[in-house]
């Protein structure tokens, strides 16, 4: 996703959105994932999307 301000002299600024939240109709979701090339090793995308994954529960979590 991305987020755009268009401001009143015509200045934008845009950003893309990763590691966000979506909280909709009761349920709390983080997209994660990667890119897959010819080369890729299936558990080390599966590896790395769990550890993109770790760090958004743990921002969940109080102290």
């Amino acid at each position: 996703a991305a987020t755009t301000q268009i401001k009143p002299d015509s200045a934008t600024h845009s950003s893309i959105l990763i590691r966000t939240f979506t909280l909709q109709a009761g349920w709390l979701y983080f997209p994660v994932g990667g890119g897959i090339v010819a080369d890729s090793d299936p558990l080390d995308e599966y590896r790395e999307t769990l550890h993109k994954a770790s760090g958004m529960i743990r921002s969940l979590r109080t102290t």
